[in-house]
């Protein structure tokens, strides 16, 4: 994606591409932080449900979480979307 623009989404197919190219998210985007601090970043939920049992898939939901766990703790805010209506976590 392009970490430049002032919204980011599907932040959890850079995930999968990130650990298809054998790196961990959370560490590139920690390489990349200066683009991204000031823009809106937008994660499908992926870890709801019950747990893949193909490896990669599995992967892939563990990468995000732990992506998108170092991230909340970096934002300023952080919202839930759930059918439309916003929770806000942070």
């Amino acid at each position: 994606p392009d970490f430049s623009a002032k919204c980011v989404t599907h932040l959890e197919r850079f995930a999968l591409y990130c650990l298809r190219q054998g790196q961990e998210p959370k560490a590139v985007l920690a390489q990349r932080a200066e683009g991204w601090k000031n823009s809106v970043l937008i994660c499908d939920d992926i870890s709801c449900g019950v747990v893949p049992l193909d490896a990669e898939d599995r992967a892939w939901r563990e990468a995000c979480g732990r992506m998108l766990n170092d991230l909340s703790i970096q934002a300023e805010t952080v919202t839930r979307m759930f059918c439309g209506l916003p929770q806000r976590l942070k």
